[in-house]
């Protein structure tokens, strides 16, 4: 009868802890999950921050683009202007010279009237 009570004994003690480990398995295993735990940890942020560098280097590239876009675009826009200086100087010694011209023309006609 004490082996049967020896046995439901056990069978009871299993059922509440089915997993019976010693100080020792306890001390080994217990830093080899902390360990893994950490290392997985660790493993999870380098990839997050490999793929922050990643899109940080997309987002660069893309800014890079349109800075020279907007670079070509500035140039393009100078010589456009540059351009119409070289178009508002030419027009405005044109008038000087026409001016000039008229001038002297009034002039002429002015002595022709006189000299009659």
């Amino acid at each position: 009868m004490s082996e049967l009570s020896e046995l439901k004994y056990e069978l009871k003690d299993k059922k509440e802890f089915p997993i019976k480990l010693s100080w020792k398995q306890i001390c080994v295993v217990a830093p080899i999950l902390i360990s893994i735990i950490g290392t997985s940890f660790g493993l999870g942020m380098k990839t997050q921050n490999g793929i922050n560098q990643v899109e940080f280097i997309k987002k660069e590239r893309d800014l890079q683009k349109q800075i020279s876009v907007i670079d070509e675009k500035n140039i393009e826009l100078s010589r456009y202007n540059k351009e119409l200086q070289e178009d508002c100087l030419y027009f405005k010694n044109r008038y000087q010279v026409t001016a000039d011209r008229l001038k002297s023309a009034e002039e002429t006609i002015s002595n022709f009237g006189e000299h009659r």
